[in-house]
């Protein structure tokens, strides 16, 4: 019996386990088609947040299997400003990926070239939107301190009401 039960538990631990078969881990994805290439740049989290880390993996595919490439440049821009422009050489093991944290809300895109030495395998522009900040929506001090001054004199006009109609 006890023979049979480890790998009865491994089967069931198999089974039960998620089984991914998207490309990216990650929470979303932007795609685009050059050429032969799908270019597929997945992020998270899924809701792009002023002020919050982002991560960006990057992969190209030729005909479902992944490209060789040597780099990534990147450049990110808000309207005619550019807020990020760099080269990622490629991950070796495990993915090319990019972490950056977005400095506001608002419409940025993501130029995206993949390379293999001096040739130019394939590029794309992709738009992104960034949402506001937690911060942003966080009341001032000044509501804060008035929201317990409110309460202050709420609850002292409680106390007031009930201690008078004991006596």
């Amino acid at each position: 019996m006890r023979s049979i039960a480890i790998p009865l538990l491994i089967l069931s631990l198999s089974i039960a386990s998620p089984i991914s078969t998207r490309a990216h881990e990650t929470g979303a994805s932007l795609e685009g088609i050059e050429g032969e290439y799908l270019i597929d740049i997945g992020y998270s989290p899924e809701q792009l947040i002023e002020g919050e880390s982002a991560v960006f993996d990057f992969s190209l595919q030729n005909e479902g299997v992944n490209a060789e490439f040597d780099s990534v440049w990147v450049r990110l821009s808000s309207g005619e400003k550019t807020v990020l422009a760099t080269g990622i050489g490629k991950s070796e093991f495990g993915k090319t990926v990019l972490t950056y944290t977005f400095p506001d809300q608002g419409a940025y895109e993501m130029s995206v070239r993949f390379q293999e030495g001096d040739r130019v395998l394939a590029e794309r522009v992709f738009p992104l939107s960034v949402g506001a900040g937690e911060g942003q929506a966080q009341p001032g001090v000044a509501s804060v301190a008035g929201g317990a001054l409110l309460g202050a004199l709420c609850g002292g006009a409680l106390m007031f009401f009930v201690v008078r109609k004991k006596k």
